[in-house]
């Protein structure tokens, strides 16, 4: 964005790279007027803190989706929804998770059983996503595991929220 007319409130802006920021979605903020190289222009992610993440399985060992630390005192509550799709047997796997993981005093766990929704093609049956809490890193992780010798494309919408 080089010009005042290029900007927009609440347009979208992606981040396609970075080790914070990749595959997420911001939104600017700041009401106009704009003014090229004056005004502060705030961007916050898109749909209340989303976030996108890809990942592709080749085997049916448990993989990594999604991360997010916890401070003691913290509690995050994880709402993820996506998809998992072969190309090669046009196989699907769609899911919904939500989950809640709290920090209390350095020790991280599940508030209760994460809520699993999905359904599946024939070949996607034995899928499965899930959300856990690592006591060692104080952190919750949102996790796929494919399927041995099957190319698996998985795509994950979440949002955390955290008091």
């Amino acid at each position: 964005m080089d010009l005042d007319g290029e900007v927009v409130y609440g347009q979208i802006v992606g981040v396609i790279i970075g080790t914070t920021n990749a595959n997420t979605l911001f939104q600017l903020t700041t009401v106009g007027p704009y003014v090229l190289d004056t005004t502060a222009l705030v961007f916050t992610k898109a749909g209340g803190g989303g976030n996108i993440t890809i990942v592709q399985t080749t085997d049916a060992t448990k993989t990594n989706l999604a991360t997010g630390a916890l401070a003691s005192g913290e509690v995050a509550t994880i709402d993820a929804r996506g998809q998992a799709f072969e190309s090669a047997t046009g196989d699907i796997y769609w899911f919904q998770i939500v989950g809640c993981v709290k920090n209390i005093g350095g020790t991280t766990t599940l508030v209760g059983t994460p809520v699993i929704v999905d359904d599946n093609d024939a070949g996607g049956s034995t899928w499965i996503v899930g959300l856990e809490a690592d006591d060692t890193l104080d952190n919750w992780e949102l996790t796929v595991t494919g399927e041995a010798a099957h190319t698996i494309e998985w795509k994950l919408s979440y949002v955390e929220v955290k008091q």
